[in-house]
C-alpha cells in the first residue's frame, strides 16, 4: 500500500498543506503534524476527489500523485486566473519623518545613520529612498520596495540623518560645503 505526503494533496488542490491539515482533522479526524506526514493513498484520493468536487477543480487523469500531474493542476490554476501579474507591495509610510534619498554605493549598500544598509548589486549608482517604519528601515528604488531591515542604527543619530534628505553635503576643493 503506497502513502502520500500532505504537501502533495495540498498542491493537487491549490491550497496550503496547513489548510489540507485542517481539513484533514475536522472532516475526517485524522490529525497530522506536517506537510511531510503522509497518508494512504486511498483516504487521500477519496479527500482530494470529494473538495476537487466541491472547489469545482478539474483533476488530471490517471495517476493524481505525480509530479506531472501536480504541474498540470499548477498551470490550469495559473490560467483560470488571468495570468495577471501581482501589484509589487507598496511601501508603508514612514513612522518618524518622511523618506530621504541617499546613493547606493560600489558595495551595494546605502549609508543612513552612520550604518549600512545593504540595496543589491544591481542598483548600483543609483538613488535609493530610506524610510524609517517601526524598528525597520525600508529601502525604496523608483518607488518600489526592495528591501526591509531591522534597524541596526544608533537611534540617537536618526534626527541628524532625517535633517539631510540628500545625505551629507560634499565639501568641494576649497574645503567649503
Amino acid at each position: 500500500m503506497s502513502t502520500v505526503r500532505i504537501y502533495k494533496v495540498a498542491e493537487l488542490l491549490n491550497t496550503t498543506s496547513q489548510e489540507v491539515l485542517a481539513l484533514l482533522k475536522k472532516a475526517h479526524g485524522i490529525e497530522l503534524k506536517s506537510a511531510s506526514s503522509t497518508l494512504e493513498e486511498i483516504v487521500a484520493r477519496q479527500f482530494v476527489d470529494r473538495l476537487a468536487k466541491q472547489r469545482n477543480i478539474t483533476l488530471p487523469k490517471g495517476d493524481i500523485f505525480s509530479e506531472q500531474a501536480a504541474q498540470a493542476v499548477k498551470t490550469a490554476a495559473k490560467s483560470k486566473k488571468g495570468g495577471a501579474a501581482p501589484e509589487p507591495a507598496k511601501p508603508a509610510a514612514p513612522t518618524k519623518g518622511g523618506e530621504v534619498l541617499r546613493g547606493v554605493d560600489p558595495g551595494g549598500s546605502v549609508n543612513f545613520a552612520g550604518t549600512a544598509y545593504r540595496v543589491g548589486n544591481r542598483f548600483i549608482g543609483q538613488t535609493a529612498g530610506v524610510r524609517i517604519v517601526g524598528d525597520t528601515v525600508q529601502i525604496t528604488v523608483d518607488g518600489a520596495l526592495m528591501r526591509t531591515h531591522r534597524a541596526r542604527h544608533d537611534k540617537s543619530k536618526e534626527f541628524g540623518a532625517l535633517a539631510q534628505p540628500n545625505g551629507k553635503p560634499r565639501r568641494n576643493r576649497d574645503g567649503v560645503a
